[in-house]
């Protein structure tokens, strides 16, 4: 039996993981690899991956609103599988979603740097819908949605 390579399913995505490598033979096993020995010790890390599944997205909250705008804040990703580069701010008005598929049909994208913004020169006492996407340098998140509501203004 010769194996000089093989595949290790199943990892972690950006994940260190440190191999062994040892020669066996129908008398027993050889010393593992080390660290200065011509087989050295092989240290991999995974790929990036999808920041979170999306039942784990973070939980993204309204703290804040006037009758033009809406203040929301994030948390960052439990498992973001890489480094987390931005965020996309996806929103739209209400009257502007799909009714069919729940899907923007018109809508403004920001790219964010930190876990919150404010979205700012909203039309009062209208309903928007906002969802969150965290960024690494592979893939965005499925991200949660929430609706929020400008407060009334003076007519």
């Amino acid at each position: 039996y010769n194996v000089t390579s093989t595949i290790i399913n199943e990892l972690v995505p950006f994940s260190t993981y440190n191999i062994t490598v040892a020669a066996a033979t129908s008398i027993g096993e050889g010393p593992p690899s080390s660290s200065g020995s011509q087989y050295d010790l092989v240290v991999n890390m995974t790929e990036e991956g999808i920041p979170v599944p999306s039942d784990e997205d973070p939980l993204l909250i309204l703290i804040e609103r006037s009758s033009t705008s809406l203040r929301f804040e994030w948390e960052s990703p439990l498992l973001p599988h890489g480094i987390i580069e931005y965020y996309l701010v996806i929103y739209c008005g209400i009257e502007t979603l799909n009714p069919v598929d729940n899907s923007f049909s018109s809508f403004k994208e920001k790219v964010v740097n930190g876990t919150s913004m404010e979205l700012k020169g909203l039309e009062p006492y209208s309903e928007y819908k906002v969802r969150v996407q965290a960024a690494n340098g592979r893939a965005l998140s499925a991200g949660r949605m929430i609706t929020g509501r400008t407060l009334e203004d003076v007519p």
